[in-house]
């Protein structure tokens, strides 16, 4: 399941388990690049966070349909 928000300045994408054993994924992309967070303790309100790049995420998504090797994307 998941939903998708759009504001004037990102897009948030949130990933949620529907079974509820593994925390939501919130994907916010804006103008700096992408933010990946997951709250991976909910007695915690502070994220798990790791930045890309626009053209690293492209990579990361393409990667899900190539076979093993290694790659230079231009």
């Amino acid at each position: 399941m998941l939903t998708n928000e759009f504001e004037f300045d990102n897009t948030t994408t949130t990933v949620m388990n529907e079974e509820g054993s593994v925390p939501d994924v919130k994907v916010i992309i804006n103008d700096d690049g992408v933010y990946i967070e997951q709250f991976l303790n909910e007695n915690i309100d502070v994220a798990t966070t790791i930045f890309l790049t626009h053209e690293m995420f492209r990579d990361m998504i393409l990667a899900t349909q190539l076979p093993e090797g290694s790659y230079t994307v231009r």
